[in-house]
C-alpha cells in the first residue's frame, strides 16, 4: 500500500514537473533531474499493475468472504426464526396437552360417576338404566382411549423438542 502510494505521488511530481518546469522556454537543470526521477518510476509502473492485480484479487477474496459472512448471518437469522416458530409451535403444543388433559379428566370423572350409578339399587334392577349406563361407559372408554393416544403423541412431540 505504500509503494503504490510512493508510485503515486511520484507520478503526480512527475506531471508537476513536465508542465511547471519551463519559464520562458528555459528548463532548469533541477526540473530536469526531476524529470529523470519520474522516468525510474515510469518503470516501475508495470509493478504497481502487477499490485493493483493482486490488490482486485485480495478485494475479491474480501468480497467472498463478506458475502459468505453474510450467508452465516442469513443462516442465524433463519435459524432465529426457526428457533421462534418452534417455540410458538412448542407452546401451541403444550396448550393442546393441557387441553387434551383436562378432557382425559373430565371423562374419567364421568366415567366414575357411571360406574359409581350401577351400583345404585334403581339402576341394577333396571335392565334398560344399566345397561344404557354401560354403553355410555363404553363410549367414554374409547374416547378416552383415544385421548391417550393423543396424549402420548403430543408428549413425544414435545420431549422431542
Amino acid at each position: 500500500m505504500k509503494s503504490k502510494l510512493i508510485s503515486l505521488i511520484l507520478v503526480a511530481t512527475m506531471l508537476i514537473t513536465l508542465i511547471m518546469p519551463t519559464v520562458n522556454g528555459v528548463v532548469y537543470a533541477a526540473e530536469e533531474s526531476k524529470i529523470n526521477e519520474t522516468e525510474n518510476v515510469t518503470e516501475n509502473i508495470p509493478e504497481v499493475t502487477e499490485d493493483k492485480t493482486e490488490t482486485e484479487e485480495e478485494l475479491k477474496q474480501e468480497t467472498k468472504e463478506e458475502e459468505k459472512e453474510d450467508g452465516k448471518e442469513e443462516d442465524k437469522e433463519e435459524k432465529k426464526e426457526e428457533v421462534k416458530e418452534e417455540k410458538v409451535n412448542l407452546r401451541d403444543i403444550k396448550k393442546e396437552l393441557n387441553k387434551v388433559e383436562n378432557e382425559i379428566i373430565k371423562l374419567e370423572v364421568k366415567i366414575n360417576e357411571l360406574n359409581s350409578e350401577l351400583f345404585n339399587e334403581e339402576v341394577y334392577n333396571d335392565f334398560n338404566k344399566s345397561n344404557a349406563i354401560n354403553d355410555k361407559i363404553n363410549k367414554y372408554n374409547q374416547e378416552l382411549e383415544e385421548l391417550n393416544k393423543k396424549w402420548e403423541e403430543l408428549i413425544d412431540i414435545t420431549i422431542n423438542n
